[in-house]
């Protein structure tokens, strides 16, 4: 088993339309989270879980979202 933390930093954009009018943003974005993969082979790992928190910063407001994911790693 392997343990794992990241952080991401970048910039979101966001894209919405009805109608006739389309309204769009860029913002910051950031991502922390961690996980662990569980080794399955020489070339294959099985990621267990990973939880991320994922704040957005639209406006001037802070949204605050949560990812969790699983699946194949292949190495």
């Amino acid at each position: 088993m392997t343990p794992f933390v990241e952080g991401l930093f970048g910039i979101e954009h966001i894209r919405a339309g009805f109608a006739d009018r389309t309204r769009s943003a860029t913002a910051f974005a950031m991502a922390f989270g961690g996980g662990l993969d569980v080794h399955a082979g020489e070339h294959l790992d099985v990621r267990a879980i990973q939880i991320d928190y994922l704040p957005t910063f639209f406006n001037g407001k802070r949204q605050d979202n949560i990812r969790a994911s699983a699946g194949i790693k292949i190495k």
